[in-house]
């Protein structure tokens, strides 16, 4: 909770001012394609976290919409970075194995829809979770 939770509401804090005085402004915050299924195991923790952030979202995205300020979230399945070289090779098949491209979701998967988010284009998108998953939701 400290990391996921009260992480984002420090960044909400400190820079919805600025994107008050602005009219404008934008949060994307990442979420977990486990929040669509059941979860693997041992991930309780995390995923409650994870639970407690896109209430945070959804609450948030409507009290500051009216500052031009949208608030969403995108939600990847296994991504590969550094963090998951540790993962066994069968666990990232069976992954991969569950989307029809049969390969998992990289950064520029995740960034690209973030940017998207991010834009004028869509100001109109407010309050969403955006599933970024090999998985179907």
């Amino acid at each position: 909770m400290e990391i996921y939770l009260k992480g984002a509401m420090s960044l909400v804090n400190l820079f919805s001012p600025y994107m008050k005085d602005n009219q404008f402004g934008r949060f994307v915050f990442l979420g977990t394609s486990s929040l669509y299924a059941t979860p693997p195991r041992g991930m309780a923790a995390y995923v409650s976290a994870k639970e407690a952030l896109w209430g945070y979202t959804k609450a948030l995205s409507s009290e500051i919409a009216h500052n031009g300020i949208t608030v969403n979230m995108v939600s990847p399945s296994l991504t590969i970075t550094d963090l998951t070289n540790d993962i066994p090779a069968r666990i990232k098949e069976v992954e991969a194995f569950k989307n029809p491209t049969r390969r998992l979701v990289t950064t520029i998967d995740i960034a690209s829809q973030v940017v998207h988010l991010c834009s004028e284009e869509s100001s109109y998108i407010n309050g969403i979770n955006l599933p970024i998953t090999a998985a179907p939701v």
